[in-house]
């Protein structure tokens, strides 16, 4: 099999996983939400960490392997084109995905540390939750659950940091991820400018090669009209010669009868 579609099935079975594997940190998500034992939750987390990283690693592999494919000169031009084109769609179709599904974590987690906000200060406005939890800064929990009436404060400010720490974790693998969808963004562009470029080289072409076609016309009508006005030339000396003929032939009759 020629080397161009081996590295395309290679990208396709990279996407296929990365496509299987968002489903399930999908559901791991959920289920970590939703599991009140902590130790199966802690176990949860770790696999939901795994999952998410090694999902990001078989991202960016096929992004650098869709950029080998796209440097491949071998096979029909068109071919190549529809087949990179098709792998490229499909791998920003899964990692928006992937980034929709990494977004729906950051939410939750975001909401796991405003609730352990508002139990530690009741009274907190939106805005000061919000403020807090982008700043990321574990003082400020400190600070609050020191005046809190919270029982068990030590383990619901280690819960907050907990959470602050996965946010963070997710915060930079969407960072990583927006990068890649950039970077594939700009593939489809310089794509798009080599098109335009050969696009306005084939103009530019067509447009010397009428412009040449109108000079040849023109020449040609320049040279029609020389060899008329030759022509028209030739016959008025002819008849002045003819003339001149006549006059002196009637000249030299004229003489002899005298």
């Amino acid at each position: 099999m020629d080397v161009f579609y081996q590295q395309r099935d290679l990208i396709i079975i990279y996407i296929n996983r990365i496509e299987a594997s968002i489903e399930q940190i999908r559901q791991l998500n959920v289920r970590t939400l939703q599991e009140v034992n902590q130790n199966v939750a802690a176990k949860l987390k770790a696999q939901l960490e795994e999952l998410t990283a090694d999902t990001s690693k078989i991202v960016g592999f096929s992004r650098d392997a869709v950029k080998i494919l796209h440097q491949s000169r071998k096979g029909d031009k068109n071919v190549r084109k529809g087949q990179y084109n098709f792998v490229l769609q499909k791998l920003q179709a899964s990692t928006r995905t992937f980034l929709q599904v990494q977004n729906e974590i950051k939410l939750s987690k975001r909401d796991q540390i405003a609730r352990q906000y508002r139990i530690a200060k009741p009274n907190a406005s939106e805005a000061e939750i919000q403020e807090a939890i982008d700043s990321g800064r574990t003082d400020i929990f400190n600070e609050v659950m020191l005046s809190s009436r919270v029982s068990d404060k030590q383990r619901v400010l280690g819960a907050v940091q907990d959470r602050q720490k996965e946010l963070a974790k997710v915060l930079q693998s969407m960072t990583e991820l927006q990068e890649i969808m950039l970077e594939m963004n700009s593939l489809i562009n310089n794509q798009q400018d080599m098109i335009d470029e050969t696009e306005t080289h084939v103009v530019n072409t067509i447009e010397h090669l009428e412009s040449g076609v109108v000079n040849i016309d023109k020449a040609n009508k320049s040279a029609r009209s020389a060899r008329r006005t030759k022509i028209i030339i030739f016959w008025i000396v002819l008849l002045v010669i003819i003339i001149i003929a006549i006059v002196v032939a009637i000249e030299v009759v004229n003489n002899k009868k005298n």
